[in-house]
């Protein structure tokens, strides 16, 4: 049975490259408690920390012959399971050559003298694709030299373009088995990309540098009409190797470096087992799961800055693993929608690029003092060209130097939004930046946590009114800003053979939701799936509906990390085919239920929550 709803990303996709557009505006400016020195003769020279300085890439090698996928090639037809990961760590010394300051603001240039030396690898995909990589160097650009702009009020970088030449085996390769690419440096951030660039200061007058960028190099489904090739690790003896056609192939390369030392406690026996070049997937805890964003708008008729303005999740994490070396896994992640999540595709241009439903959130109230906003439809989605990639420090379970996950957010007001500001705003995905680890949980299990926040400025930006019309619309003030952020929190599912026999029950009557609707539930779930029937009722007495589970489609049975209960599992994850007593379709219903006491939550979300969505409200955003 499929279901038929259009889930909110059916009216949404149309925009959605667009839809959180404003992400890309100049980020908000916070003065630092004393204004960062130039070090002396305004030059510096310092190594690289090693431990926590790579390069790598993630070449996604796909068949995507159809014109209609050039030229960026995000079909969904990837060969050998996945990307091939690869992070070498890199040894040399950063260049620092500052200019005298002009209003608090330093251009620098940025090179390599001597070159940066990669380790030896192996780039790696999950099924069967494997190429050694040796002899890895990275040079300066000889044509144009690296530089940027340095605010020593803020620590802002501003204008940063980072160009090198890399050389490894794989490609040389591919530049030999397609002899019209016209190989050149890469640019970072290029046309889709990022850099981010920190200096701090250091009590010998100079500044520690961490920089990461990275960058997107389509190679389209032909190079001046040849076929795209992708090199094979079957060479002869005069380097010359075997290749295979893969059209809309792509790749993703990233460096990360810093000269500032790195210490996190060793995990020891609490480090997780990671499965390297392999794709595991983990469910989302909705309660620790959240989307949302606080808004300080110079707008006198909100009254301030808002409260409560997040959205819980549900969906799942695919993580993919290479192949580690010098102490550090390469990972990808991905967000994608809750397990059995069934619908027509929406009709979009946008589905051509890789650009598919990911998490959808529960409905809030966002609230601002004098003003209150219904905040509906809320979805996120990753960001097809600037994937999400990192390293993990087997010794601590911590990703090096942090982590960037891109994704476009969408929901009623931001659709507004951009309508009422169509024009007049850059496109670009949001940019969340933060703190990750792979913990181990309560029960040797997995847990990735993310903690990502991304801060711009809103002046000038006209917002719209509760109503949600163009109608009538506010002229945000100088000094007007919103704090986005992301937390994830998923944890690994237990082996099926620990869940066999266990089943969870239980209720709620005339339970408030976060956005005001008054509902009642009951289920009674197994864990194991497999040859078992449940039950689940849910009624939202605001609606005066009633959805009856006809047939359980997926389960998950977890442990939160808050857990007590050793022997048990206190969260449940399932996906349910059922009716709707209001009309003779087949609907769906997508369940996150936590247990453990003191942590309770429910959150339902029927037909993607576009039919209807509740979820226990929380005081605040909860740690992932």
């Amino acid at each position: 049975m499929r279901s038929t709803m259009r889930l909110p990303v059916n009216k949404a996709l149309l925009l959605l490259v667009l839809t959180m557009a404003f992400a890309g505006r100049m980020a908000a400016q916070y003065t630092l408690p004393e204004p960062l020195r130039l070090p002396p003769n305004l030059e510096q020279v310092l190594p690289l920390n090693k431990t926590a300085s790579y390069i790598g890439d993630a070449i996604r090698i796909a068949d995507c012959p159809e014109d209609k996928y050039a030229p960026f090639g995000t079909c969904t037809n990837v060969l050998f399971g996945g990307p091939a990961l690869y992070d070498s760590h890199l040894t040399g010394i950063v260049q620092i050559r500052f200019y005298p300051p002009v209003k608090d603001i330093a251009h620098f240039e940025i090179t390599h003298p001597g070159n940066l030396k990669g380790d030896s690898t192996i780039l790696k995909a999950p099924q069967l694709f494997e190429y050694p990589m040796e002899e890895i160097f990275v040079l300066d650009d000889l044509i144009e030299i690296s530089s940027g702009n340095l605010n020593l009020r803020t620590g802002e970088v501003t204008d940063l373009d980072y160009r090198i030449l890399v050389f490894n085996p794989f490609y040389t390769a591919l530049g030999d088995v397609n002899p019209k690419l016209a190989a050149g440096a890469f640019q970072f951030p290029g046309l889709l990309g990022y850099t981010r660039l920190q200096f701090t200061q250091r009590a010998d007058g100079l500044l520690d540098v961490t920089f990461d960028a990275q960058t997107f190099l389509p190679l389209s489904n032909n190079i001046q009409g040849d076929p795209v090739r992708v090199p094979m690790p079957f060479c002869g003896p005069l380097m010359q190797c075997g290749s295979i056609q893969a059209p809309g192939s792509s790749i993703h390369p990233h460096i990360h470096f810093t000269t500032k030392p790195v210490s996190y406690p060793d995990c020891g026996t609490n480090c997780p087992q990671i499965p390297q070049n392999t794709i595991v997937e983990l469910p989302l805890h909705s309660r620790n799961t959240t989307v949302g964003d606080t808004l300080n708008l110079n707008i006198q008729d909100l009254g301030g800055v808002s409260q409560n303005g997040f959205s819980h999740l549900q969906g799942r994490l695919h993580i993919q693993f290479g192949q580690e070396s010098g102490g550090t896994i390469p990972f990808m992640a991905q967000l994608v929608p809750p397990a059995s999540l069934l619908a027509k595709p929406p009709a979009s241009p946008l589905a051509d690029f890789g650009i598919t439903i990911g998490p959808t959130g529960n409905d809030f109230l966002l609230k601002f003092p004098k003003q209150t906003y219904q905040i509906k439809d809320t979805v996120v989605v990753d960001d097809p060209f600037d994937i999400s990639v990192g390293a993990i420090d087997a010794k601590t379970g911590k990703v090096v130097g942090g982590f960037l996950h891109r994704s476009f957010v969408s929901h009623n007001l931001l659709q507004t939004i951009l309508t009422l500001n169509l024009g007049n705003l850059p496109i670009q995905s949001f940019a969340y930046w933060g703190s990750a680890s792979f913990d181990k949980g309560r029960s040797g299990e997995m847990v990735f946590r993310f903690a990502g926040d991304y801060h711009f400025d809103l002046t000038g930006i006209r917002f719209p009114s509760p109503d949600l019309t163009s109608a009538h619309a506010y002229l945000a003030g100088e000094g007007s800003t919103q704090d986005q952020i992301l937390r994830l929190q998923g944890i690994a599912v237990p082996p099926a053979t620990s869940t066999s026999g266990i089943v969870k029950s239980g209720s709620g009557s005339n339970v408030l939701s976060g956005f005001g609707e008054r509902f009642t539930y009951i289920f009674s779930i197994p864990c194991n799936l497999p040859g078992q029937t449940g039950t689940f009722s849910y009624t939202n007495l605001a609606l005066n509906g009633t959805f009856q589970m006809q047939n359980l489609a997926a389960v998950s049975c977890t442990r939160a990390l808050e857990s007590t209960a050793l022997n048990d599992f206190d969260t449940i994850n399932f996906t349910a085919f059922g009716t709707w007593s209001k009309d003779s379709n087949p609907h769906l219903a997508t369940v996150n239920i936590a247990l453990t006491p003191g942590k309770e939550y429910v959150s339902i979300q029927l037909d993607g929550g576009l039919l209807s969505d509740v979820d226990t409200p929380l005081s605040e955003v909860p740690l992932p």
